[in-house]
């Protein structure tokens, strides 16, 4: 029997010192009809000719621009190019797969009939590959969509979804999409079914260079953070407009219990009741009260 196709979705940028090691954890994976697609997100180190030399031996797929575009389209357009594979992984740059993570994935994937994101756990370590943390467990109170548009309650790097759910993500159209994990987990809560497992399946590198996290970061490279995710990442996707983009596309969810989460998101730059009701929304648990603040004072300055 032919064993399922999967995708591993690498978009890449400036990641030239992590990314061997994170390609060579892919390519040790005890499941093996696995396709690396990899795309470059303007990259001005050496990250192309590291990519390329780790994987010379193998078939992989280039589908380098040299445009810069972000992560959330970067991934999107790789899914959009690629429509004929069974599962998809997305895959950051610096991260280090356990050698059974796919397998692991499909296990579970491969039980359900309907759109299907599958998110694993992981451990947290630091540039240099300490362990900072073991415990990223999901509890059950955040397992739901206020919990994931306020604070994220998975990154795209430990996700695996099925063709299903892929051929609905690729047929959204959006002006600006704030991240690709985002979409990916609000439609598998509206359409289909969302797949936790709390096994370490990776071990996900925290360090300056991020493009999310916090983790080795001096106050001035936090705060730069902080303003490029406040202002400038709202200027280029608002969540108002991605939501009402969603809505618009998707009218079943006008009948889901979060529709009236989704209604708020969407008009709450012109409503003070929809603020009202965003900031005291009690269904988001993040684990932290930080998260929630940095949400309310987006919120109250028109910045999500």
């Amino acid at each position: 029997m032919n064993q399922a196709s999967v995708a591993v979705l690498l978009s890449t940028y400036n990641g030239e010192k992590y990314v061997e090691q994170q390609l060579e954890s892919v390519l040790a994976q005890t499941y093996q009809n696995i396709q690396i697609i990899y795309r470059d997100d303007g990259s001005t180190d050496k990250t192309r000719s590291v990519v390329d030399k780790v994987l010379k031996n193998t078939q992989y797929i280039c589908m380098t621009d040299g445009k810069n575009i972000g992560p959330a389209k970067s991934f999107i357009y790789l899914l959009s190019e690629n429509p004929e594979y069974d599962y998809y992984a997305f895959c950051d740059q610096d991260d280090i797969w356990e050698k059974d993570k796919i397998e692991t994935a499909l296990e579970q994937l491969s039980k359900v009939h309907v759109p299907a994101l599958y998110v694993c756990r992981a451990r947290t370590i630091d540039g240099e590959g300490n362990v900072l943390c073991e415990d990223s467990i999901l509890s059950e109170s955040r397992k739901n969509i206020p919990s994931e548009l306020i604070c994220g309650i998975a990154p795209g790097c430990a996700m695996v979804l099925n063709k299903e759910l892929a051929e609905i993500m690729i047929t959204q159209k959006f002006s600006g999409i704030p991240m690709h994990d985002m979409l990916a987990i609000i439609l598998a809560f509206a359409k289909g079914k969302f797949i936790y497992d709390s096994k370490i399946c990776f071990s996900r590198r925290m360090h300056s260079n991020n493009v999310v996290g916090k983790t080795e970061k001096n106050w001035l490279q936090a705060n730069k953070q902080r303003y490029r995710r406040w202002v400038l990442d709202s200027q280029k996707a608002p969540l108002d407009v991605f939501m009402n983009e969603l809505l618009g596309q998707n009218k079943e969810l006008r009948n889901s219990k979060e529709y009236q989460y989704f209604y708020d998101l969407a008009n709450y730059k012109k409503s003070l009741a929809c603020k009202i009701r965003l900031l005291a929304n009690k269904e988001y648990d993040g684990g932290s009260n930080s998260a929630r603040r940095s949400f309310g004072i987006r919120l109250l300055l028109n910045l999500l």
